[in-house]
């Protein structure tokens, strides 16, 4: 995978995260991803969410302040987490059921889906992220810990399962 699909694929596991938290299941705890990187198993954010909610597009530096373009999930499209968002609604939630959601038993599945929702085939007019940096990275024994990670060093390859603790 790359990076944009890396970034899509996160945000996919993001969407339905939110989408079963809507669903006033209170016992839900949200998916993890697990990746395979070329310093082993990490969790990490692929994405930049502004307010741990928007995804970011792209930031530019000013004299005294960041400017972001943020995803337009109104806008059908024009950038790829948009896109992204209105698959994952759209196979979830466009004809709600409860059975729909018994796929958090078998991540395994649940995987596999939201691989297959997030490969979305875009024209080159559509934004995707600009990033240079992984975000929270954590090896899986926790030895090393880091609040961002440069890209060029930490080369993310995959994702390799999802994790909770439901």
């Amino acid at each position: 995978m790359n990076r944009v699909e890396l970034s899509m694929f996160e945000y996919a596991v993001f969407v339905f995260n939110e989408l079963v938290s809507s669903q006033q299941r209170n016992d839900f705890k949200p998916f993890t991803i697990i990746w395979k990187s070329n310093v082993g198993f990490v969790t990490a954010r692929t994405v930049y969410y502004k307010n741990d909610l928007y995804p970011v597009l792209n930031q530019t530096i000013k004299s005294d302040f960041i400017t972001y373009d943020l995803f337009k999930p109104e806008k059908e499209k024009y950038d790829v987490f948009s896109m992204v968002r209105r698959t994952v609604y759209d196979y979830f939630d466009a004809n709600y059921s409860p059975e729909r959601f018994s796929i958090i038993d078998r991540p395994d599945i649940l995987m596999e889906k939201l691989v297959e929702l997030s490969k979305i085939e875009y024209d080159s007019n559509v934004l995707t992220p600009s990033y240079s940096t992984v975000w929270n990275v954590e090896t899986i024994d926790a030895k090393l810990s880091f609040p961002f990670i440069d890209n060029n060093i930490l080369q993310i390859t995959q994702p390799v399962t999802l994790i909770s603790k439901n």
